[in-house]
């Protein structure tokens, strides 16, 4: 909200008063931030609080965006970002254990797991990789630092037939974490 320059009880997509937040659906207009940058800058400050006070916009402060000309609304945001990557790396874990399973390595991988030392912010794994049901934000930021690592030894001297599949395995994996580092 603050890079919209809104109250913090506002609709940050758009004008409705916050008396009328329980009657949705209801048709207010979008927020509008050229308008705001507008009328911030060119009304006296009389009615320059009056008008952005109805639009539920700070009148205290000019926002950095506005100087740019920028809609705040149109920036990228880094919690959909954040989220699609959990939730790969989600898709990709579960993936792995299939696979692991597939390929008889998954005993093998859980015994790498449980071996990495603790290091730096880096907490040294209590439970093997199948046993976590749950994992955080920050635990599958910790755990994309080793998981190639792992991988790759758990899948050390493949079989002729496996040798191809294990590479490429490998290099998607290794792919998605650097990703998500």
């Amino acid at each position: 909200m603050a890079l919209q320059s809104l109250r913090t009880n506002s609709c940050p997509w758009c004008e409705v008063p916050a008396l009328k937040f329980e009657d949705y659906p209801s048709v207010f207009p979008c927020h509008d931030h050229l308008e705001y940058m507008h009328v911030f800058y060119h009304n006296d400050s009389t009615q320059r609080i009056a008008q952005l006070t109805a639009w539920g916009v700070r009148t205290t402060t000019d926002n950095v965006l506005w100087r740019l000309q920028c809609n705040p609304t149109e920036l990228p945001k880094p919690d959909l970002l954040h989220t699609i990557q959990v939730g790969m790396l989600k898709h990709l874990l579960l993936w792995i254990m299939s696979f692991l399973k597939l390929h008889h390595r998954l005993a093998l991988f859980n015994s790498l797991w449980m071996t990495i030392p603790s290091y730096l912010s880096m907490t040294q794994p209590k439970k093997s990789f199948e046993e976590i049901v749950q994992w955080t934000g920050g635990e599958y930021k910790k755990m994309s630092h080793f998981l190639v690592g792992c991988l790759a030894n758990s899948l050390h001297r493949p079989s002729n037939s496996e040798c191809s599949a294990f590479e490429q395995v490998i290099l998607c994996v290794r792919g998605l974490c650097e990703l998500y580092m």
